[in-house]
Parts: structure tokens; C-alpha cells; sequence
């Protein structure tokens, strides 16, 4: 093999010996990966890196389970292991230490594997799914930039490294099929292939080069909308794509060598669309099969290659994936703006400093979606609220099915007659469309709306949901609508998060995080509060309290109300008449928020008026027009829809 690439690659990399003072300067950042190969030195493993599809913090011997056998009934540890990030994860850690007893072991695990995992094997089968090869592939290429290849050059571990490379491309290429076009498995799989091109070009055929390449492009065009949000609808699976590319842009810029794509220019949107998938501590929003995790170090590599603007303290932490190369890049000076619309995904954000808000009414994408649509989550003051339940696990279980279906989302339901309906781990029976969705910044703070439909046993049923924040007094209002058949019952679901302590007292249900404290006000129906399981990591399971609010809708339209304010916050009902006339208009519903400094009145109106004047008043002589009407303290009037 020719490491001629890989050899300028390194140069490049630890030019101006930034590794030297590294550990010391990011010695808590980097425990984690030092607990992860003081288990791997003890033949055990464990995969906690934020971008472990999988994660399992439970140690287990590598010895007994050698390379086709897995744990716990779970296929998907077995899956992680032959990934090979562990790889990554010692060559890092002798390219920080230079103790030899890492590059050690990291050959020892690759001889072994190479001897001991052979593709033509029946009982290896498992360790050579196309999306595990492609992975393995790309972390047996970013392990050799921290090692000395004179270790492995003319030697038993080059000849044996050459031979399987050129295994796994053919193994590759046989076996992508067309699905894999939409598919992350297409991405992860030809990644890999990719990366020996870029850094082992005569391994690769000609055929295979112009593959790789062909279906890179396609790929990229393919699996994302153009807001950004790829089509499976999951933080994690986006992120596991956008890093594949990225990776493969990072060695072309390193070594210079222009590449078929506008790898550059096409992944931008993708990666800014990122930044509203994760808070403002940079944990990953829990949707859709992702986990609820510290992301910070794949956001600072998005930040060091110019992609996203850099935080100051963040300047350092990346150079162990990046390199010397992006140390002086041009920084992204513009901030990106608080709202995220989605017009073409579903997926809206709100995020700013004080609340960070996420509504989902798109399409569901793979099987990694759930029965999310119209679910919202809710951070207020950097504490989570409402969550969402996570994953647990892919084993196709009671628990995996439980953890996607609706009460496990904050969103709107008939029990009776579930809009989505899970069949399994991948498959699902019924599902609702997606009618319109919009967020918009309002001088208050913002309004989003969505809308879907289903079809029941007794005609269409229609859900609406609006949502309106009030900075001021940092409440959220939820006006939800339900159209269909009379007296139906309809669920609306809120799942606080575990580190949240809660109180149901009439018809409200008070909450406290830390020093904070909140409550859920409802402004008709029957709201009940239970234990429900909930797994902000794969693998971890724990429990929540899930609050269920059930509203008896009589009528074919029927709109009810639910605050989640601070707990010094007054909410009262207001009068509503049409002018001139003496009786309480049913269509309307007036409400007013208060504390000590501001006064908010909201008015919504349920359905057109048809009969006699639209022209309406409240008990303040407030007069107005319009679907959504908010007036201030000031009697401002601002007419939202």
C-alpha cells in the first residue's frame, strides 16, 4: 500500500504541535474517551461516544463474545462492535499519551479481527452488514492519522490491512441496492469506500471510483429536504450522515484534492439546520429514534470547518478531529436567527437564550419515525419540561412499541381510535397526513401552528394545534382544535421530564425543576397524572411523569386551552359577546394572563361567525376581530390570525 496521502495528511494535521498540550488543556472533555480504553485495555467494551447509534454503558467482555456473538439478546451491540469506533478511540489516545501499549492493542484488534472475522464465514454474518462495513472502513482510516505508519509499513500489518480493505470494497459495491439511495445505510456504507479513495487510491478500481462517487452525489441530493432536515426525520441519523461527508470534505481540503461534489457548498444548509436540533447546551433533541445527549464536540467540529459561528471556549476542543488546517479559517461571524420554519420537513424550532421550543408535524420518514406528529418539547430557563420519551431499544419489543406510540409524545390523540398505529420496530399500520404547519416570530415572542388529519370508523377527523409564546410573562399557550365526529374524546398528552417534580391540584398540575417553578393550567377536561417509562439514552431506561388531559368533544369542532406558565402567573377566562348583543358568543374564548408587571389578554375564536355581527367585545370593552387577537396591558391590539 502506498501511505504517501495519509503520510501528508498527518504533517498537516499536527502541524504546530497542538497535541502536545491538548490533554491538559481538555482533561475533563476527554475522560470519557479514557474510561472507554481503560475498559478496551481490560477486554471490555462499552460505546459512549455521542455519535454511538447504539450506546450500552454496561461493560462486556470482548473475549467471551468474540466477533459474531452479542449480549443481552440485543443484535445491535454486536452491531456497534463491528463499527470498530473503539479503534478510533486507542489511536487517539496514544496520539495524546504516546504510550505504546494503545498502538499495541490496536493492532492486536485488527490482526484478530482480520484472522478470526472472514466474510466467507456464515457464523460472521452479522459483523458485515453494508452499513457496519462502510464505517468500519472510515474508522480504520481516521485511526491511522493518530498512529506512526512506520510501525505498520512493510510488515505483517500492512499485507493483512491491504488484503481485507480490498475485501470490504467488494463486499461493498456487490452489495448496495437501490434502497440504499434514500437510506443513511447508502451514505455510512459508500462513505467508507470513499475514504480509501481519497486516502489508498490504488486499492480502488476504476469501476468502483466512479461508483462511490456517482451514488455519494445522488445520496446527498436525495436524502435531504430543502430546509435542510434529512428525510428520516431523526437528529442522530442526520447527524451520522452530515458527519460521513464531512469527514470526506475534511480529507479533500487537507490533501487537495477536488472532488466530484460541491461537498463544501451542499452541506451547509444541512449542518445549520443542525443547530436547531439540539439545545443551547448542545444536547441532541430526542426525536425520532435519537438519543438525549451531549453533542458539543460534533457541533464544534460543524464550528472549526466554518460551517457554524465558534463559541470562544469552544476554540480548542475540536483540533483532535479537525486538526491544524481550520485553526485560522475564516469564522462564521452570522448568527443564525431564533425561528427554524421547516416549510418542507414539518420540523419547527424556537430558540433563543430563555425557552427552546420544537414542534414536528412532517412526514415520518423510515421506520426510525414515531408517532410523533404534532409533538412538541419545551425548555424553559435551560431546564427541560416537556421531553420526549426516546428509544430504548431496536429489539422488536412491548417496550420498543410503547416508547413510539402517541402517549409517549406531547401531542393529540382519540384513544379509541389512534391516528398512528405502530405494528413493530419498523413497520406501522396506520398513519395521519400532515396538513399545514408555520412558526413566525410575533413582537411578543413567537406563534406556530400545525394541523394533520385521519380517517376513524365514523368519518375524517382533523387536529389543530397553535402555539403562542409570551416572553414577558415566559408562558406558552396551547390552543388545540379538534374536528370530527360528536362526542369524541380526545387525548392530549404532556410527558415532563424525569428530573421534574409535579403536583396535580384541580386543574392544574404544579411543577418544580431546581429553583424553578411552573404550572400546567387546563382550561376544561379531565387530566390525570402517571408513571411512564421514558429512555433518554439507548439502552437506559427510567421513568417520568406523563400527564393526560382527556376533553369530551360534543360538537363537530371543539377548541380548549392549556397554559404552561410560571406559577406567578394569574390565568383567568374572559367574557366574549358579539356587539350588540347581550349573550356570551360560544365561538369565542377569551382569556387573561397576569402577573405583577404584565397583563396579556388572549382571544380565539373557535369557527367563523355566520349569523350576526363578527364584530366582537369583551367584558373590558375590548373590541376586535380575528382568529387569534392578543392585547396587552397597553390595549395594543395585535391580530396573529
Amino acid at each position: 500500500m502506498d501511505f504517501q496521502r495519509i503520510e501528508t495528511y498527518q504533517q498537516k494535521f499536527f502541524k504546530d504541535d497542538w497535541v502536545s498540550n491538548y490533554l491538559e488543556q481538555q482533561k475533563t472533555f476527554l475522560a470519557p474517551l479514557f474510561t472507554r480504553v481503560n475498559f478496551l485495555m481490560n477486554d471490555q467494551i462499552i460505546y459512549t461516544d455521542a455519535m454511538d447509534m447504539e450506546a450500552c454503558s454496561t461493560p462486556y467482555s470482548l473475549k467471551n463474545a468474540g466477533w459474531n456473538k452479542f449480549p443481552e439478546e440485543d443484535p445491535e451491540w454486536l452491531f456497534m462492535l463491528s463499527r470498530h469506533g473503539f479503534m478510533v478511540d486507542l489511536a487517539q489516545c496514544y496520539a495524546l499519551t504516546k504510550e505504546q501499549r494503545y498502538m499495541e492493542k490496536w493492532t492486536m484488534l485488527l490482526l484478530d479481527f482480520i484472522t478470526n472475522c472472514e466474510r466467507d464465514n456464515p457464523a460472521n454474518e452479522n459483523s458485515w452488514r453494508p452499513l457496519d462495513v462502510g464505517l468500519r472502513l472510515t474508522n480504520w482510516m481516521k485511526s491511522l492519522t493518530y498512529l506512526p505508519l512506520s510501525y505498520m509499513k512493510n510488515t505483517k500489518v500492512e499485507k493483512m490491512l491491504h488484503r481485507s480493505i480490498q475485501e470490504h470494497l467488494v463486499i461493498l459495491e456487490n452489495s448496495y441496492i437501490d434502497k440504499y439511495r434514500l437510506s443513511n445505510w447508502g451514505v455510512l456504507a459508500i462513505g467508507g469506500m470513499a475514504a480509501i479513495d481519497l486516502f489508498l487510491p490504488d486499492l480502488v478500481t476504476e469501476a468502483q471510483r466512479a461508483f462511490i462517487w456517482k451514488r455519494l452525489a445522488e445520496q446527498l441530493d436525495l436524502q435531504f429536504y430543502d430546509d435542510g432536515m434529512h428525510w428520516e426525520q431523526s437528529p442522530l441519523y442526520q447527524h451520522e450522515v452530515i458527519m460521513t461527508y464531512v469527514y470526506l470534505l475534511q480529507i479533500s481540503e487537507y490533501l487537495e484534492q477536488p472532488l466530484p461534489i460541491d461537498l463544501r457548498g451542499k452541506l451547509a444548509q444541512p449542518i445549520q439546520t443542525t443547530y436547531y436540533l439540539a439545545d443551547n447546551q448542545e444536547k441532541l433533541l430526542p426525536l425520532n429514534d435519537s438519543d438525549h445527549v451531549d453533542f458539543h464536540y460534533v457541533y464544534a467540529i460543524y464550528q472549526n470547518l466554518g460551517f457554524l459561528k465558534k463559541r470562544k471556549k469552544d476554540s480548542n476542543l475540536a483540533v483532535l478531529w479537525t486538526g491544524s488546517l481550520y485553526s485560522d479559517y475564516p469564522p462564521v461571524v452570522t448568527k443564525l436567527a431564533p425561528v427554524f420554519a421547516g416549510q418542507d420537513s414539518g420540523m419547527m424550532v424556537y430558540k433563543d437564550q430563555a425557552i427552546y421550543f420544537t414542534l414536528f408535524n412532517g412526514l415520518h420518514g423510515s421506520g426510525h419515525g414515531h408517532a410523533s406528529i404534532g409533538s412538541f418539547t419545551l425548555q424553559l430557563d435551560g431546564q427541560d419540561i416537556i421531553v420526549d420519551s426516546g428509544r430504548y431499544t431496536y429489539v422488536n419489543s412491548e417496550q420498543r412499541i410503547q416508547l413510539k406510540e402517541l402517549a409517549a409524545h406531547n401531542t393529540l390523540f382519540v384513544a379509541k381510535e389512534p391516528h398512528t398505529i405502530i405494528r413493530d420496530t419498523w413497520g406501522y399500520d396506520k398513519l395521519p397526513k400532515p396538513l399545514f404547519h408555520n412558526i413566525r416570530n410575533i413582537p411578543e415572542g413567537f406563534f406556530a401552528e400545525c394541523g394533520w388529519s385521519a380517517k376513524g370508523n365514523q368519518g375524517w377527523m382533523i387536529f389543530e394545534r397553535r402555539f403562542l409564546y409570551l416572553k414577558k410573562i415566559n408562558s406558552l399557550i396551547i390552543l388545540d382544535n379538534f374536528s370530527g365526529p360528536e362526542n369524541t374524546e380526545v387525548t392530549s398528552s404532556y410527558n415532563l421530564s424525569s428530573k421534574v417534580t409535579s403536583q396535580k391540584m384541580a386543574n392544574q398540575v404544579h411543577i418544580k425543576i431546581k429553583e424553578n417553578q411552573y404550572k400546567i393550567h387546563f382550561s376544561e377536561g379531565q387530566a390525570m397524572q402517571e408513571t411512564a417509562k421514558s429512555s433518554e439514552m439507548y439502552n437506559q431506561l427510567t421513568t417520568h411523569q406523563r400527564i393526560e388531559n382527556k376533553v369530551q368533544c360534543k360538537e363537530t369542532a371543539h377548541t380548549w386551552v392549556t397554559v404552561i406558565s410560571p406559577t406567578d402567573v394569574k390565568i383567568s377566562p374572559v367574557e366574549v359577546k358579539q356587539v350588540g348583543e347581550t349573550k356570551i358568543v360560544d365561538q369565542a374564548i377569551g382569556l387573561r394572563l397576569e402577573n405583577q408587571k404584565e397583563t396579556f389578554d388572549l382571544f380565539l375564536l373557535q369557527e367563523d361567525i355566520v349569523s350576526g355581527n363578527k364584530l366582537l367585545v369583551s367584558e373590558f370593552n375590548q373590541f376586535f376581530y380575528g382568529q387569534v387577537v392578543l392585547i396587552d396591558q397597553d390595549e395594543r391590539k395585535q391580530r396573529i390570525k
